[in-house]
């Protein structure tokens, strides 16, 4: 019974490594996005459910795990030399996920800082672009009630 709570275990870790791989590519794939020029906004707001998806499945194998490790801690703890291998595996796979959590942290972190960057750009463009509609529009307004007013206008026809 406790090989069978094992080996979940390891497929647990094994599953979370995976998914995290899959982060990974999403990442890249984000990063392409916020650091072109002009990006394709429903390509990022696609990028980013994906990532969440799959956010939602790492937290599932997480609560999972917690609760089969629950379950056997014991029995790991009191018999490391029959499972040992087990052991093993499980701490290698540990590394393996903290390690690519810390790249993709890092990873998540700059991007956000680059969209950031991007959307306070088309922000100031957007500004810029509503001054530029703002001004043609009073000048519009101005020059129809100048025609609207009537002024004279002396003409000297001598020479």
């Amino acid at each position: 019974m406790n090989e069978t709570y094992i080996r979940i275990l390891i497929d647990s870790l094994e599953q979370k490594n995976s998914i995290l791989d899959q982060v990974m590519i999403l990442d890249q794939a984000q990063t392409k996005i916020v650091s072109d020029p002009n990006p394709d906004l429903n390509e990022l707001d696609r990028n980013a459910r994906e990532i969440g998806e799959l956010a939602e499945k790492l937290n599932l194998l997480d609560n999972g795990f917690e609760k089969v490790y629950a379950h056997v801690r014991e029995e790991l703890s009191n018999n490391r030399e029959s499972h040992r291998d087990e052991i093993l595996r499980l701490k290698e796979l540990i590394s393996e996920v903290t390690e690519k959590s810390v790249k993709i942290q890092a990873e998540e972190a700059m991007n956000r800082d680059r969209a950031k960057r991007c959307f306070d750009e088309k922000r100031k463009s957007i500004g810029g672009k509503r001054k530029s509609v703002n001004a043609a529009s009073a000048y519009s307004m101005n020059m129809r009630s100048a025609a609207g007013r009537g002024d004279s206008f002396f003409l000297d026809k001598t020479k």
